[in-house]
């Protein structure tokens, strides 16, 4: 048990102020140089960065399933994948949640104490769509949503309104459009004023991967400054930042606990984390 966590919840909300934890071991140098070769040798490490795929580190649920069914391939983020080869410990994943299963025991008696209230609103709901029904009128639904505003943009808007609304949808759905403005802003800021672009039949894939090469060189010179003075707080002892307001009253454990102590006291069990 970690003394600084009551619930699992919390690990997700100090995954993103993971600077800011500070009862986490301090990063070793060996953790370091694993993590610079992990950047230096993974064609996609920057999917493992923020933004990137795996904007939840937390999500042992998922990976736990996945692992356990070998029909579909893991979403495991690289880095651990990387660390856990090295290091052994990815039978960890492997351990039962035994708290994870005691937190879910008490959120599903929250859910049953909230399921009849929410039966009589739904009741109420359906009562007065009987008492006044909606109008004859076509509704607009999330799904058609898209395709709806294209049919109407066509037939009321002028044509330039039109052509640039038909130009967002396109460029919305080119993934790799996208990617090529990203590379072409990360070139064009570049440092260097020539950058070489290897030979490639797609020249579009060719700027995306130079760009990302670029972006790896970069990060790569840039770590070990950032490590010294990582480690300079650390040796000084400069206290971690404190969390702000808004960081310290919306925070994800703040309702998953709510849901606990409400479904130990609808089980008539005391209201406090002990069990």
């Amino acid at each position: 048990m970690v003394p600084e966590v009551v619930v699992s919840a919390e690990f997700v909300d100090w995954s993103n102020a993971i600077h800011r934890c500070a009862f986490l071991e301090p990063i070793t140098p060996p953790e370091f140089d694993m993590y610079c070769q992990f950047v230096a040798t993974t064609p996609d490490f920057e999917d493992d960065m923020e933004g990137g795929e795996y904007a939840d580190w937390q999500a042992y649920e998922e990976y736990k399933a996945e692992r356990a069914d070998d029909s579909q391939g893991l979403t495991l983020p690289e880095w651990y994948d990387f660390y856990d080869a090295r290091c052994g410990t990815g039978l960890l994943l492997d351990l039962p949640d035994v708290r994870g299963a005691k937190e879910e025991h008490y959120c599903n008696a929250h859910r049953e104490a909230c399921r009849a209230k929410h039966e009589k609103s739904q009741a109420a709901f359906a009562q007065a769509q009987l008492d006044n029904p909606p109008g004859p009128r076509p509704r607009l639904s999330y799904t058609d949503q898209k395709e709806k505003t294209l049919e109407f943009a066509r037939r009321f808007e002028p044509g330039k309104v039109q052509r640039l609304f038909e130009a967002r949808e396109r460029a919305n759905e080119d993934h790799l459009r996208s990617g090529l403005a990203d590379a072409l802003e990360t070139l064009q800021n570049a440092h260097e004023d020539v950058i070489a672009i290897e030979a490639n039949a797609d020249w579009q894939l060719a700027i995306i991967k130079t760009a990302a090469d670029y972006r790896r060189r970069r990060l790569l010179e840039a770590l070990p400054v950032v490590y010294e003075q990582y480690q300079t707080r650390e040796e000084l002892g400069i206290a971690h930042p404190a969390l702000s307001d808004y960081e310290s009253e919306f925070r994800i454990s703040t309702i998953h606990k709510k849901w606990i102590l409400k479904g130990r006291k609808f089980l008539g069990e005391p209201k406090n984390f002990d069990f």
